[in-house]
């Protein structure tokens, strides 16, 4: 159980005050986690080891990473304010790592989301249509990353640094496509050799704008190491986003 509750601080980037979440990356999430799909939630049972768990019994209905599952463990808590309790029939995108024994769990703060869920739109009344962008967003970028196989896993978990340079400066263009890939190979001693945009976005201006920027600016946390056992690859997901008065759009690293 010891591990059960390591693994879900580690898939949990918690700054801890009433169970709030750091947001993690999609990318981040997608290469953590063991299992990526969408299922329904079938039934859900107490675990015999331990109350704040459940046995949830699911359906997958697309699954984006891993083998399909029949079963996965919930981390409930419901006897604390971090309850968290997914309704029976209920569909999700869940990101479940690996639990005790082999098992994959997952728990209020490891990205995972309802899919169907609904909003009051008398009280909220744009929030069903940003909702179902915020989906139709997230499963797009997973089926495209479901076809790399070196997307699957940042085994090394390089971070990079003076990304931020490179979205902040690009604003007021026109395009359609709502993320784009770019795959970086990294050496062993951590220089960055080779940068290509798997899928871009549409607008020749900036696409030529953010990977020139990338070549000028990317660079890699060095503080955990200094050199790799081997040369790997890691992809980089930039969105794009209009502004509220739809006038411009803007580049993020978040879905």
């Amino acid at each position: 159980m010891k591990k059960l509750l390591a693994l879900f601080f580690a898939l949990c980037p918690v700054q801890a005050l009433g169970c709030v979440c750091i947001p993690p990356l999609l990318l981040d999430s997608y290469q953590n986690s063991e299992f990526v799909a969408v299922a329904r939630i079938i039934k859900l049972t107490p675990s015999t080891e331990h109350e704040d768990y459940h046995v949830a019994e699911i359906e997958p209905i697309n699954v984006y990473k891993g083998s399909p599952q029949t079963t996965l463990t919930v981390l409930t808590q419901l006897k604390s304010k971090c309850s968290f309790f997914p309704p029976e029939n209920s569909v999700w995108l869940i990101f479940a790592g690996e639990g005790k024994g082999g098992g994959l769990i997952f728990g209020s703060c490891s990205a995972s989301l309802q899919i169907d869920g609904t909003f009051d739109s008398a009280r909220y009344p744009n929030a069903n249509t940003n909702h179902k962008k915020t989906v139709d967003l997230k499963l797009a970028t997973l089926d495209y990353l479901s076809k790399i196989e070196s997307a699957k896993s940042n085994p090394y978990r390089i971070i990079f640094f003076d990304l931020n340079i490179c979205t902040d400066s690009q604003k007021g263009f026109d395009f359609q496509n709502r993320f784009a890939v770019y795959q970086f190979e990294v050496n062993e001693d951590l220089s960055i050799e080779k940068i290509n945009a798997l899928k871009d976005f549409d607008n020749p201006v900036v696409s030529g704008r953010i990977l020139e920027c990338l070549h000028q600016n990317a660079r890699i946390n060095t503080a955990q190491f200094k050199k790799l056992p081997a040369k790997t690859k890691v992809q980089l997901v930039l969105y794009s986003y209009p502004t509220k008065d739809g006038s411009e759009k803007f580049i993020s690293l978040y879905d």
